[in-house]
């Protein structure tokens, strides 16, 4: 995820809902305003979900 912002834009709640975790894996400064890139992964592969309860 690309983003202007301080921290990630998702908000905590929904990541946990979600089984998402965030790293932040870059930012620019010679941007104006500085960029910071960010990566989106599921926590637990995703066959082990059960689809049928989402």
């Amino acid at each position: 995820m690309f983003t202007y912002g301080f921290r990630c834009p998702i908000d905590q709640p929904l990541l946990d809902r979600l089984d998402l975790e965030v790293t932040r894996v870059g930012h620019t400064f010679r941007n104006l305003p500085p960029a910071a890139f960010y990566r989106i992964t599921r926590m637990k592969p995703a066959k082990s979900y059960d689809w049928r309860f989402a």
